[in-house]
């Protein structure tokens, strides 16, 4: 191989995204959420452009349909204002590769430390649920700083629901049309905590074999920018260990 133009691998990445569309070729829901796996992206950004560009009729129910399924799971990673935050979507056999385990809070508050109590003890639980368990912290709660809680707690990358529909909600002000169903609400399933998804921790090797994979299904030619712009925790260089095992079974060169 020989070094050519940016414009040229530039090219490349856009066929190798979907966003050249072959005509009579459908694209697949599965193709296009490995590409994107374990990325942060803005959820009105991801719902409004990203996944519309590579799949013709997109809706956030697919989403949904692949989440009912246990296939797949959303992660708070940053907000972004009051009314949308960065996400990363990741197969759920999948997390403990490649999401960092959930760092221990030692400043939650007291409605955040029950509700993270409650969902110790009960597992995943209803929004009404924890509403009880938070408001036995503080009678005075109001429903404003409940939810807010609770968003502090996605944010920090803690707990998590088993649907989209409170991703809607946050965004409901700004984009109502993103649902077909039109209903606008935080109750829409159940809230758990992500690290029930870190019960059992893999090596380093699998864990950089999949971070390897990873980058390949997104940019089919990697380089350190690449594994630097994704937040690889060690950069391009904690992924060589998997390069044996990728180059002996033809998967790379």
């Amino acid at each position: 191989a020989s070094p050519v133009e940016a414009s040229v691998y530039a090219r490349f990445l856009l066929h190798w995204q979907g966003l050249v569309r072959e005509q009579g070729v459908n694209a697949d829901l599965a193709r296009v959420l490995r590409s994107l796996e374990a990325l942060p992206l803005p959820w009105s950004t991801l719902v409004e452009s990203i996944l519309p560009a590579r799949l013709a009729g997109f809706t956030t129910d697919l989403l949904d349909r692949e989440s009912a399924r246990g296939r797949l799971v959303w992660l708070g990673e940053r907000p972004r204002g009051s009314d949308d935050g960065a996400i990363r979507l990741i197969a759920r056999e999948r997390v403990a590769l490649l999401h960092e385990r959930p760092a221990e809070q030692a400043a939650l508050s007291p409605v955040q430390a029950a509700l993270v109590h409650e969902l110790e003890r009960r597992g995943a639980s209803f929004l009404t649920e924890l509403e009880r368990a938070a408001r036995s912290a503080d009678p005075a709660l109001t429903t404003p700083d409940f939810e807010a809680a609770l968003w502090e707690l996605v944010w920090a990358g803690l707990i998590t629901n088993d649907t989209f529909q409170p991703l809607r909600a946050l965004t409901r002000t700004r984009a109502p049309r993103l649902s077909k169903r039109g209903r606008d609400f935080l109750a829409g399933g159940r809230w758990w905590l992500v690290a029930n998804l870190h019960e059992h921790e893999p090596s380093a090797e699998a864990r950089a074999l999949a971070r390897a994979e990873l980058l390949l299904d997104r940019y089919g030619i990697v380089a350190r920018e690449m594994a630097a712009a994704d937040g690889i925790p060690g950069g391009i260089g904690a992924l060589y260990r998997a390069r044996p095992a990728l180059e002996a079974v033809g998967r790379v060169r």
